[in-house]
């Protein structure tokens, strides 16, 4: 089976891509059983191992960027997270690590990758913005979800995403609205169509879950899987892999089951 490379992408910062990346790679590894490799490709302000609680990874992708450093990749294990078949690729978070890289040897390192270890998805947390970094991610990309908030704003650097990924010849698979609240004033899935011709495959509520996960450094699906933003990446992960979406169970609930079976005892 073909590794599906899939770059997570976004016109701006701060519309809440890495989350989504992290959330719908631990989805497609802990509720579908899927073999996953996450990728930080933000470079430059890489959050992904510090959103996770990782603050000294062990193995970065900014060794594998410089020249040749891509034919590491065989003698190289990556670590796991949560389960084995969820594995960690971050970015380093210090400066000195940025000297000697060149993030236009990421199509390199994601094709070494694929060569040698053959996961099933690998997830590419992308820079921000259409700058070297994010075009690196697009190029080393099989396909593309473009993440965005729900305002006018996002909607044009969606626009600008689609035309680029269009010259380059990137497929989209869709667009994943990030912190909806349901209000009239924002922008509607017709919306989307309409501006950019792409559709939305995904909307995720404004949640206040997201932020107590992010504060224990865990994904949402894993601290709060029943919570309303999880339910909406559990399905965004089934979508992708053209699976029926599961019904996470509370582990509270099933615990309060056990209980008022006793007491009916």
């Amino acid at each position: 089976m073909a590794t599906r490379v899939v770059g997570i992408v976004s016109g701006k910062g701060g519309v809440g891509k890495t989350t989504v990346a992290i959330n719908l790679a631990t989805s497609l590894a802990v509720h579908y059983a899927r073999d996953v490799l996450l990728i930080d490709a933000n470079i430059t302000t890489s959050h992904l191992a510090v959103s996770l609680g990782i603050y000294k990874p062990e193995i970065v992708l900014n060794e594998f960027l410089k020249k040749d450093g891509y034919r590491k990749i065989k003698d190289v294990k990556f670590p796991h997270y949560l389960v084995e078949n969820l594995q960690l690729l971050p970015a380093s978070i210090t400066l000195k690590d940025l000297e000697g890289i060149n993030v236009m040897n990421l199509s390199k390192v994601v094709d070494e990758i694929v060569k040698r270890k053959r996961p099933e998805i690998i997830i590419l947390d992308s820079a921000p913005c259409l700058g070297r970094e994010a075009l690196a991610s697009m190029f080393a990309s099989n396909s593309l979800i473009m993440v965005a908030n729900p305002t006018i704003q996002s909607m044009i650097d969606i626009i600008r995403l689609v035309e680029k990924s269009s010259k380059i010849g990137v497929d989209i698979i869709g667009v994943v609205m990030n912190r909806v609240r349901g209000e009239s004033y924002e922008i509607n899935e017709d919306d989307v169509k309409a501006m950019s011709g792409v559709n939305v495959i995904g909307k995720i509520p404004y949640d206040k879950k997201v932020l107590e996960s992010l504060g224990k450094k865990k994904p949402v699906v894993i601290e709060y899987p029943t919570s309303k933003a999880s339910i909406a990446f559990i399905n965004l992960a089934a979508f992708l892999i053209g699976e029926k979406p599961i019904i996470p169970r509370s582990r509270k609930r099933k615990v309060g089951n056990v209980i008022r079976s006793l007491l009916r005892t």
